[in-house]
C-alpha cells in the first residue's frame, strides 16, 4: 500500500463557512467605520476651506475700503463725511470653486466722534449645500 487513503482528503484543514462569514462581516465593520471616519474628516475639510475663502474676501474687501475717501465714494455724497448704511455688494460676489461668495458692507458710528470714526462690518456669505453660512469681520476707520 503506497500509504493513501481514501478518507485523505478529508482530513484537510480549513475555514468552515460560518468563520468565513464571521471573518467578512469583521472586516465590513471596520472598514464600515474607517469610510465614516474618512467621510467626516472630508466634511470638516470642506466647511473649513470655504469658510478660510470668505474670511481672506472680507479681509481683501476691508482693505479696499481702508481709507477715508473710498468709504466716500462708496456712498456716493464725495463730501469728506460718510454715511452709515449697509452695502450689498459693493464688488461683484465672487465665485471659487464653484460657490458664490456674496459681500455685504454695513458701515455705523463708531464708539467715539461719530463723524471721524467709523465701525465696518463686512459679511461674506455663500451656500454650502442646502446650508447658508456667513463670516462677518469689523473694522474700525478713522479720517485723518
Amino acid at each position: 500500500m503506497c500509504g493513501y487513503s481514501k478518507f485523505a482528503a478529508h482530513n484537510k484543514k480549513s475555514f468552515s463557512l460560518i468563520e468565513v462569514a464571521v471573518a467578512i462581516a469583521l472586516l465590513a465593520l471596520v472598514f464600515g467605520g474607517a469610510l465614516a471616519v474618512f467621510s467626516q474628516g472630508a466634511v470638516a475639510s470642506r466647511k473649513t476651506q470655504q469658510q478660510a475663502v470668505a474670511y481672506s474676501l472680507a479681509r481683501a474687501f476691508l482693505e479696499q475700503h481702508s481709507d477715508w475717501n473710498s468709504l466716500d465714494i462708496l456712498d456716493g455724497s464725495l463730501d469728506g463725511a460718510v454715511t452709515n448704511s449697509t452695502y450689498a455688494n459693493p464688488p461683484a460676489p465672487a465665485a471659487i470653486n464653484n460657490i458664490l461668495y456674496t459681500p455685504s458692507l454695513a458701515v455705523s458710528d463708531g464708539p467715539i466722534n461719530p463723524t471721524q470714526l467709523k465701525r465696518l462690518d463686512i459679511t461674506i456669505s455663500w451656500m454650502d449645500g442646502a446650508i447658508a453660512r456667513n463670516i462677518t469681520i469689523a473694522t474700525l476707520k478713522a479720517n485723518y
